[in-house]
């Protein structure tokens, strides 16, 4: 016992007896070592009262027979064996058995199992010495760990002895106890315990479901609905028994292992209801169990009304979330409700919610930012549970890491994709999410309601580096970017838990470590557009450009965002990329065509199977396809697999970034193989690194197992037929040969694999693969992405020895990146007093489809907070070719967005200034009134017949008509900011920005001029641009003209591709002109010409004007002449 802390070196796992004579009161025990012989070991015999009763000692063939009293164990005895050799290295350690008087001493063997089973006997409370050492052996019976018969064999049932040989020779003896015992206190032993224990828990290494700590989240009268995920057995040759071992009433689970809760009305917010539920493999009888919890959400019932089949409008009181239900939608008179609230991440959830079934609801949303402001924090906090509580405690205890400071990041809607419950549902194996990401920009969302549907606001990525985002020096080192893959679950993953030591080894080099995290059930295209934003912050601020190191998914994402898919004209600041693991080629199960490329089967296990994420589908696993709406989420062809994954393929439509460096780091596995004798032979290289293929890690489908590895060039052919060339090198990780799946390695070959069983994808793909349990293990194999190296100068991961050379090597170290800056300007007030207010948050992002940010969704740029006069000003990226979005939050109102666009195509040509309308900020108590006004003509007289269209950017327009006074009014409307749009046939659109507060209000005349109010309007073409001229109108306050290309422009919807705001109203009849530039000659452009008089915005004609660029004609000169008997006429400028 004293020797149980030292290292185990574990030749001699079991003792055999061969022949237990009886002479006279003698009892003869006598064994001999299963393995390599334990040469020269001293065996004792103890009572149970410590006294040593016999000794003994083993010979050259690991043989030992000792004589003891029977009257000294006629109660039990125990056999310790320390000492000897094994081979030529010392034997330190022991192991021990402990046996009743009625066990046969013949089978009284010594084993890892035996000793197991006398630490946790030491650990058990109560009883006689063999009572405690029965009740251990239940334990490890009840999880199928080995037979309660078999338990003492030599070989015991069950037990893969060279993988438990190499596991505990890997942890030591005393550590390798200490986990067992200690994750057998609760009958539940980690995979990695598992080694050697193929069949412990009848095979299954993992129980969960996606909510993140198990915790599922719903509102009083929520109908709660998740499948168990079963991680051992193919599912298609196992039955799986589901069984509620605890929880609330009406708890219920399904044969297919779905379970169903609905959390009754009278339930306290905030409360957590605990369930457990067992699953077993019923060939063995043996399972697994999954505590976890249904959390009430903090929330309230904010609009219900009935709708029958003629349809109708559901909308709170703000008007800020309005459900339309089509006519015909609903075949009866339905109750359509929404909830709206918080879950236990504090994060908003909007609930719809039908008492009938309704074939088609229409969701318009606000901006995940507004909803997240103006959604009520949770009264009630969250019961935080053990787990989290004991998380919080370890990350507490940590040293600091990559992730310390959050540098901002993107809130996104999600959508439960879940369908409705029923008893008869049937096993859906897509439990990695339950909840996907919506499109960025997608605010309005239609889709049948059978019950209930959920909307949820969460951060969609984030970017955390260990420097803070305020420091005002930029760092030396070259920023590097750590970029996450494929997450099983709702949330994100951990940082520590993924690159564990990966980051600060590369700290240590002198680099900048930053880690962007993203939540993987999403389209790669709207997280490519957070990389970007993220991307541009570090280059930004550190002012150089940035090395990307992605694992997995990662890397398929880099690609997604550096080769364009979503911007192609975009700046990259990126300095080079390495993928580590990465899917290049795919996912696919089986070779297959996927939108017309030709893929090879890109998965190593079926880990992927069941894969319900939008990332997975885009790969090429169709698993989710049926939860997955096409319209909702804005896929290609019915959700058919693999959309992204040939995108990638098309260098020539989607080119990475001129000569960018490229490194691809593959992982394959080489399991050990072994004689007839149980003895190490040598490795059999494997397919994979446990989840993707080596065909799958290639970097173009069209390499496959039979082209060489690359080594920096890689052709392609352009669309014109010439060729190209980018600049990738591949590696296998451990080696630097051209290895192979399939290669036989001896086990005397050196250097071939280091280490020698390879790399694993991760620690998720290493739980219940096939190959776990076959001496694959933490001493002999290694994680591709998650280092745990100390110190750099002792660490034998060859992703970080690579990865060093690849960043110290020429020509790949970080430049300078120059980003132009202009500084915006914006002022906040309170909209009833007209004070400004102080300390108003302001986020400011970007829109726009070249040059700088990303097409689709808005970029965050930058925050900042008002000072005492109500004002910010705040330095920003420069792009002529976006409009820019300030949304502005402060404590007490309701969030308010405004725009702004540059007037010029350079930060001089603006004055360096970027002026965003002043907001007017509204308190958050809700009131409404009604609103009145009269339409005039500029001469005074009444217009009847003219249409009102009052609007907001994200919730349903409301309409009036004037009457034969003039007259027009809105009533039971809240208060708020609005745009007042009025159109006659005759007259020009006229629109006006209004702030409307609580009570009856009556605005002033709202005028509408004639058509002639603008003079000499029109729009010359020129060379490359096109001059819009115009009469100064007198009371005219500024102009602005809107430019679209091939499309009349939708001011409404802001669809154009730029605008001007000319300042200068100048005096009337003065003749004024702007000049649109940087146009396509030959190309058609549509022109809006706007004049703004005070808060009133006039369209200055009838029609959008049109113009076609030429180039200008100059004088030429022809000639004539004679050729071959032919006339021919050519001329020279």
């Amino acid at each position: 016992r004293q020797n149980r802390t030292s290292a185990f070196n574990p030749g001699a796992l079991a003792w055999t007896i061969k022949s237990t004579p009886v002479v006279g009161n003698l009892i003869t025990i006598s064994g001999v070592a299963t393995d390599d012989p334990l040469v020269g070991a001293m065996v004792t015999v103890r009572s149970f009262d410590g006294r040593v009763v016999a000794t003994g000692t083993t010979g050259v063939d690991g043989q030992f027979a000792v004589q003891v009293p029977a009257a000294e164990v006629a109660n039990g005895y125990e056999i310790v064996a320390t000492g000897g050799t094994i081979g030529a290295e010392p034997f330190v350690g022991t192991l021990r058995a402990i046996y009743s008087a009625s066990d046969d001493p013949a089978t009284a063997n010594l084993t890892l199992v035996t000793t197991l089973v006398a630490a946790l006997a030491d650990q058990s409370p109560g009883g006689t010495v063999w009572e405690r050492r029965d009740a251990a052996i239940q334990r490890i019976d009840d999880i199928g760990l080995v037979s309660t018969g078999s338990w003492s064999a030599a070989e015991p049932v069950g037990v893969d002895t060279l993988a438990l040989r190499l596991h505990v020779r890997h942890l030591g003896l005393a550590s390798w106890l200490e986990a067992m015992v200690t994750d057998l206190a609760d009958r539940d032993l980690s995979p990695d315990n598992m080694l050697g224990f193929p069949d412990a828990h009848g095979g299954i290494t993992v129980v969960a479901i996606s909510d993140i700590a198990n915790r599922v989240a719903g509102f009083r009268g929520s109908l709660l609905s998740r499948a168990v995920h079963v991680s051992g057995p193919d599912p298609a040759t196992t039955v799986y028994l589901y069984t509620v071992r605890s929880g609330p009433a009406g708890f219920v689970v399904g044969a297919g292992g779905v379970f169903a809760y609905e959390i009754p009305g009278v339930a306290a917010m905030g409360q957590e209801i605990p369930f457990e539920i067992e699953v077993v493999n019923q060939a063995t009888g043996k399972g697994r169990r999954l505590s976890g919890s249904f959390y009430v959400m903090v929330g309230e019932v904010i609009a219900s009304e009935v709708v029958g089949p003629d349809g109708g409008t559901v909308a709170d009181q703000w008007e800020e979330i309005v459900v339309e239900v089509p006519p015909g939608a609903a075949a009866q008179p339905s109750t359509v409700s929404v909830l709206r609230g918080r879950d236990m991440d504090e994060d908003p959830v909007v609930e719809i919610r039908s008492d009938l079934p309704v074939t088609e609801v229409v969701v318009h949303l606000p901006p995940p930012d507004v909803l997240d402001h103006n959604t009520p924090a949770a009264v009630a906090q969250p019961h935080a549970n053990s787990a989290v509580a004991q998380l919080t405690a370890a990350a507490a205890a940590t040293p600091p890491y990559v992730s310390d400071n959050k540098w901002g990041g993107t809130k996104a809607y999600f959508f439960d994709v879940w369908p409705k419950w029923t008893p008869e549902i049937p096993f859906i194996d897509v439990t990695d999410t339950t909840i996907a990401r919506l499109p960025n920009g997608k605010d309005k969302v239609s889709f049948p309601l059978d019950q209930q549907k959920r909307i949820l606001v969460k951060p969609g990525s984030e970017i955390r580096s260990e420097m803070p985002v305020w420091w005002g020096v930029r760092p030396v080192g070259d920023p590097v970017l750590f970029i996450h893959g494929y997450h099983k679950g709702d949330g994100f993953h951990e940082a520590r838990g993924y690159w564990n030591d990966f980051p600060d080894r590369i700290s240590d080099l002198g680099y900048m470590p930053f880690e962007f995290r993203w939540r993987t059930n999403a389209r790669f295209q709207d997280v490519a557009e957070d990389l970007r934003s993220a991307v541009d912050a570090i280059a930004w601020k550190t002012g150089k450009t940035v090395h990307l190191l992605a694992h997995s998914f990662g890397g398929v994402l880099s690609r997604v965002y550096l080769q364009g898919l979503v911007e192609p004209d975009a700046r990259r600041p990126v300095a080079s990329l390495v993928t580590i693991g990465t899917p290049h080629s795919g996912i696919a199960d089986k070779p297959q065509d996927m939108y017309d490329v030709a893929f090879l089967g890109g998965q190593d296990s079926n880990l992927f199977e069941g894969c319900s994420q939008i990332s997975c589908n885009q790969m090429g696993e169709g698993a989710g396809g049926p939860l997955l709406a096409t319209d909702l989420f804005d896929l290609q062809e019915e959700t058919k697999p693999g959309y992204i994954a040939a995108e990638l393929t098309h260098f020539d439509r989607h080119p990475f970034p001129k000569d960018l460096p490229i490194q691809v780091l593959i992982g394959l596995l080489a399991p050990s193989k072994s004689n007839w004798k149980m003895e190490l032979v040598g490795y059999d290289v494997h397919d994979g690194d446990g989840l993707v293929s080596y065909n799958g890690q290639r970097f173009s489908p069209e390499l496959g197992w039979s082209i060489p590895l690359l080594k920096g060039k890689y052709p392609f052919r352009l669309p014109n037929g010439e060729r190209d060339m980018l600049n990738v090198t591949e590696h296998v990780l451990g080696t630097d040969k051209d290895l192979r799946p399939g290669t036989s390695i001896s086990v005397d070959s050196e250097n071939v694999l280091n280490p020698p069983n390879g790399y694993w994808h991760s620690d998720g793909s290493k739980s219940g693969h096939p190959i776990m349990n076959k001496a694959l293990d933490k001493s002999t194999s290694l994680y591709e992405a998650a280092l745990a190296c100390a110190t750099g100068t002792e660490c034998n991961n060859d992703a970080y020895t690579k990865v060093k050379a690849w960043l110290e090597s020429d020509g790949h170290a970080a430049v300078e990146s120059f980003i132009p800056t202009i500084t915006a300007t914006v002022m906040v007030r309170d909209s009833a007093r007209l004070e400004p207010i102080e300390g108003a948050w302001v986020t400011f992002a970007a829109r726009g489809d070249v040059i700088l940010f990303a097409a689709r969704g808005d970029v965050i740029l930058e925050r900042g907070k008002t000072g005492p006069d109500g004002k910010l000003e705040i330095e920003l990226p420069f792009s002529p070719h976006v409009q820019y979005s300030a949304l502005v939050f402060a404590e007490g109102y309701r969030a308010n967005p405004v725009i702004s666009k540059p007037t010029g195509s350079t930060p001089e040509e603006t004055d360096g200034v970027l002026s965003f309308p002043d907001v007017s900020l509204q308190d958050s108590v809700f009131c409404s009134g009604e609103f009145t006004a009269r339409v005039v003509t500029g001469s005074g007289d009444v217009l009847e017949g003219v249409s009102c269209t009052l609007d907001k950017s994200w919730f349903l327009a409301r309409h009036a008509t004037s009457d034969t006074s003039g007259m027009f009014q809105f009533k039971d409307l809240p208060k708020g900011s609005y745009i007042l749009t009025l159109e006659k046939v005759g007259y020009p659109k006229a629109s006006y920005d209004l702030v409307f507060d609580c009570g009856p209000e009556v605005f002033p005349d709202l005028s509408m001029l004639p058509f002639d109010i603008v003079g000499g309007l029109v729009a010359t073409p020129g060379d490359r641009q096109v001059t819009v001229q115009w009469d100064a109108f007198e009371g005219a306050t500024s102009y602005e003209v809107y430019w679209r290309e091939g499309q009349p422009i939708q001011r409404d919807t802001q669809l154009y591709d730029g605008s001007q705001w000319i300042k200068s109203p100048g005096t009337a009849g003065e003749r004024l002109s702007y000049v649109v530039p940087n146009l396509q000659n030959g190309h058609t452009y549509y022109f809006l010409f706007i004049v703004e008089l005070g808060n009133a915005k006039i369209e200055g004609s009838p029609e959008q004007l049109v113009a076609i660029p030429r180039a200008v004609a100059t004088d030429r000169v022809f000639f004539l002449s004679q050729r071959d008997g032919n006339w021919e006429i050519y001329s020279v400028e």
